[in-house]
């Protein structure tokens, strides 16, 4: 994933002691020497014998001791339920980063409510009339954007109307039946039911507003008419949030960035088999739930996998053999060098399914990763999902430098301020240093917050 500074990278170096814990999450787990014996059976035990078969110079891993890791706490879901699958539209992209738009559509009684309010329909209409008007008037993405954009005025009148229509019988569902247990707008979830109705309506128009500044104004100008010409017609006929809603796609297709929606949906493609595998697992047989991996993208498009991603690769084969954990995850986007066809999960998948013979039941994959604090965030996001114990400790495995910044978790730390800012939360309860290649942790659920402030990593 992106690289640190080479400076701080020397500092954390310099300060290895300070960033290791000796706590003790009193937890039942054993070390690595007392762990070696255990399989899922079928074809996981395959894979470990193969895997173990193909490394004959096993290093001693006997210092990953599961009883140092961070204890579990009860955190409190706001109504969030694991693992949980999430209602589906026509739309990947909607799906991922605007899920309150889908689980509207979903219901002709939540689309029928939305269209029948007085002032949600004057405004409608009256976007639709300024969005036809500019483009008669317009030539340039900021006059478009004066109509497109939702202004602030516009957007406090849909959080008033949504405040008041909470005694609807179809929007109560829509908040108790589908945003509560999606865990999608998770950190809005936390007052009532009003509350998080318009938290999550703010959050997603902030999301769709910031997607015209990243990806519209870029566009050549007769380019970006046509799409807004196609996003206008018929928009006073559609529901308030639609014309905006359904550019965005169109503005990622011409930017030429797919990355957010190549391979999903991830449960019925790269990750099916494993998802059938889970509820097989006897989780209680190993020290670790899984095995985390973060990516290393190469620096050119000659080699789909960086020589470093294929050492973190070989470590994770190592521990699973160890029989550590039943699961490895492997998390890593499109991201070096830019535009680059390869995602770095997806090609380590590969490299330990030909190298090691390794199922692919037992390797989760998240390929869309494109930074350290979203390889936690999105494979904790896919431990809710699955039903992968988040309260058991799972292993992160990598290399010396990301080791030590993954290590030094607090929220004072430069991984901690990261995650923060970039965030909002920390996507860890705890995370413990184990020795200079490994650390382990324990997920929080907050991760299950959709963000598409970061449109290719929402």
């Amino acid at each position: 994933m992106k690289a640190l500074p080479l400076t701080a990278c020397l500092v954390l170096l310099a300060t290895w002691s300070a960033c290791s814990s000796d706590s003790d999450g009193g937890r039942s787990g054993g070390s690595a020497g007392s762990a070696g014996s255990a399989g899922t059976g079928g074809a996981s035990d395959a894979g470990s014998d193969a895997a173990a078969d193909a490394d004959s110079d096993a290093p001693d891993l006997s210092g990953i001791d599961a009883t140092k890791c961070p204890a579990f706490a009860a955190e409190d879901p706001h109504g969030f339920i694991a693992p949980q699958s999430l209602k589906r539209s026509s739309s990947l992209l909607q799906d991922k980063a605007f899920y309150l738009f889908t689980a509207i559509g979903a219901d002709a009684a939540r689309v029928s409510a939305l269209e029948n309010d007085g002032s949600l329909s004057t405004l409608t209409a009256r976007r639709a009339s300024a969005m036809t008007n500019s483009l008669q008037s317009c030539s340039d993405a900021t006059c478009w954007g004066d109509a497109f954009k939702w202004s602030d005025a516009d957007i406090a009148i849909v959080s008033t109307a949504l405040r008041a229509l909470i005694t609807d019988p179809s929007i109560t569902a829509l908040v108790s039946s589908d945003l509560r247990p999606s865990g999608t707008s998770i950190l809005q979830a936390t007052g009532s039911d009003a509350d998080l109705l318009v938290g999550a309506w703010e959050k997603e128009v902030a999301s769709l507003n910031r997607a015209w500044d990243d990806y519209a104004t870029s566009l050549p100008a007769a380019t970006l008419e046509q799409l807004l010409t196609g996003a206008a017609t018929g928009a006073d006929a559609l529901p308030f949030y639609a014309p905006l809603l359904r550019l965005v796609p169109k503005l990622l297709e011409a930017n030429d960035r797919p990355e957010p929606t190549l391979y999903e949906p991830l449960a019925d493609g790269e990750n099916r088999a494993v998802i059938a595998n889970i509820p097989k697992i006897d989780f209680a047989r190993y020290p670790f739930s899984l095995i985390v991996v973060p990516g290393q993208g190469p620096t050119d498009l000659e080699h789909p996998l960086d020589p470093r991603g294929a050492v973190r690769a070989d470590q994770a084969a190592q521990r699973y053999a160890a029989g550590l954990a039943p699961l490895i995850a492997l998390s890593g986007g499109h991201v070096h060098p830019d535009r680059t066809p390869y995602s770095e999960a997806i090609e380590m998948k590969h490299y330990l399914m030909d190298q090691y013979s390794l199922p692919e039941e037992v390797l989760i994959v998240d390929p869309h990763a494109r930074h350290t604090t979203t390889n936690l965030r999105n494979v904790a996001r896919l431990m809710f999902r699955y039903g992968v114990p988040a309260d058991q400790p799972s292993l992160i495995t990598t290399d010396l430098f990301q080791t030590a910044y993954i290590s030094a978790a607090s929220a004072d730390s430069i991984y901690g301020k990261r995650c923060l800012e970039e965030l909002g939360f920390l996507p860890y309860q705890g995370i413990t240093n184990l020795d200079t290649l490994d650390n382990c942790w324990i997920p929080s659920v907050s991760s299950m917050q959709q963000d598409a402030r970061d449109l290719l990593d929402p």
